[in-house]
């Protein structure tokens, strides 16, 4: 295991920056309105297109309703759809099909069977529409917290049940179909309160969760929690991690040898999150055991909310970083693979609390990201939007040191080849485990190749590069 401990000083907290680069914004904006509205997903659509989901209390059907909400790249608002009823409706994340529409998850106090919330699914079409609703739930309270597409073309949800499962609360992992249609559901936890934030897809077809349990603790504290499971949500194996305060996992994504994930650390109950918690980053491998791990120590709380695989690798996260009892950083960082920061940026409106919710890789290289400004005790959540252009993303680890640059990784549908510095010609390959060729190209000197690979099953694959004078090869995790 190799641990990692930084302390970012005030003079880093001026600069916004950790080692030797440049961040330009691209744009900043904060939409006011007279309630409380808090940007909680952001996706890019196919068209370049910004999709952001949003909760607000302004003008709603009841108390809290879920936008989505479409955005030019460049920040203007295109349209914008309203869900909700008398009661609290939320989503808390989402995901832009290759067909444009968005389909979001949280969960509806509104449109349930009994007086509690339940899971909530919207899909919304590319133009704005409302195509349809799906609602799962008990006698309890049930929350979905995060999705993700599957390779069949249904939906995988996470949260928690207070309805179903073994304890007060338990990690739900619900399957879909295509149309949010419940195919399978499975829970995990113990007799204590237990929940799950993130989800993702391992190379193997299977499942990678993130959150928290309190069950290794028997009740007194919580433990960031890992769980994999197959294809089919059967439990592979689960590890918690802890310390002697509050601990769990906001956030998972995959890497080709292992899982990484952040979340807060070390947080006390009962103290007010301006002064307790450090932002904590984390990788295991595909056993679930710890390679590195890190806290953010900060001089105020602190936490990792969001999580994104940079291009040329590495890892972007983003969340919040307090710098006084009422104020709080819009806050973006980016790290290596090995966990090393590169460097961090201290956005919002100052002097007011602000938070990055969730932030993407856009396809240019651009970061964006969504959350909440301007909040303060005598003034609401506004909605925050963020898109900066990473000026330094030519890194010897990933770039100088390659001749391609292959992303995203992991992919679902389409493989992107970018050639840094173009020169000669080249054949690429991609096989299989087994060695089988998926498909080849030469290449003569374009600035990208594209490979599909909608059709294949999800699983880890070879890129080869055959050059005159030399070999490179890529793992490529295919979700």
């Amino acid at each position: 295991m190799k641990t990692i401990l930084y302390r970012l000083f005030q003079s880093l907290l001026l600069t916004g920056s950790v080692g030797v680069s440049a961040q330009t914004i691209v744009f900043e904006k904060a939409y006011p309105g007279p309630g409380i509205d808090v940007g909680r997903s952001i996706a890019e659509a196919p068209d370049s297109s910004l999709i952001v989901i949003s909760s607000t209390t302004t003008n709603t059907s009841g108390l809290a309703d879920i936008v989505v909400t479409k955005f030019s790249a460049s920040g203007t608002e295109l349209w914008s759809l309203m869900n909700g009823g008398f009661n609290n409706d939320i989503a808390n994340a989402g995901i832009v099909l290759a067909d444009g529409s968005t389909v979001a998850v949280g969960f509806t106090g509104s449109f349930t069977s009994t007086p509690s919330r339940d899971v909530y699914l919207i899909k919304v079409d590319p133009q704005g529409n409302l195509v349809w609703t799906r609602s799962y739930g008990g006698s309890g309270t049930d929350e979905g917290m995060d999705l993700k597409q599957t390779a069949d073309g249904g939906f995988i949800i996470t949260g928690f049940t207070a309805s179903y499962g073994a304890g007060a609360e338990d990690v739900w992992l619900i399957k879909t179909d295509s149309l949010g249609v419940k195919e399978w559901d499975k829970t995990f936890g113990s007799a204590y309160d237990d929940d799950a934030r993130g989800v993702a897809l391992a190379a193997d077809g299977g499942f990678i969760l993130t959150g928290g349990t309190n069950g290794p603790s028997g009740g007194t504290q919580e433990d960031l929690w890992l769980i994999k499971t197959d294809s089919l949500g059967v439990e592979e194996w689960n590890r918690s991690f802890g310390t002697a305060g509050q601990d769990w996992g906001w956030d998972v994504a995959v890497a080709p040898d292992g899982y990484v994930a952040v979340g807060t650390r070390n947080y006390t109950l009962g103290t007010s999150a301006q002064f307790t918690g450090e932002a904590y980053f984390m990788k295991v491998d595909l056993q679930g055991s710890l390679l590195w791990d890190q806290s953010i120590v900060n001089s105020m709380g602190s936490q990792a909310i969001c999580l994104t695989p940079a291009r040329q690798g590495g890892w972007y996260f983003g969340g919040i970083k307090w710098t006084s009892g009422l104020t709080s950083d819009f806050w973006l960082v980016k790290a290596d693979s090995n966990g090393v920061l590169l460097w961090e940026k201290a956005l919002g409106t100052i002097p007011y609390a602000n938070m990055a919710v969730d932030l993407i890789q856009t396809r240019n290289g651009d970061v964006a990201a969504t959350g909440f400004s301007g909040f303060s005790p005598g003034s609401n959540e506004n909605l925050h939007l963020v898109r900066l252009s990473d000026n330094n993303v030519n890194l010897p680890e990933a770039s100088l040191l390659k001749a391609v640059v292959v992303s995203p990784n992991p992919c679902h549908e389409q493989l992107n080849i970018y050639f840094p510095q173009p020169n000669g010609r080249a054949t690429l390959e991609l096989r299989n485990t087994s060695g089988s060729l998926i498909c080849s190209q030469r290449w003569r000197g374009e600035e990208s190749l594209r490979f599909n690979l909608a059709e294949q099953p999800a699983g880890l694959y070879f890129l080869m590069l055959q050059t005159e004078s030399s070999r490179e090869v890529h793992k490529i995790v295919k979700y």
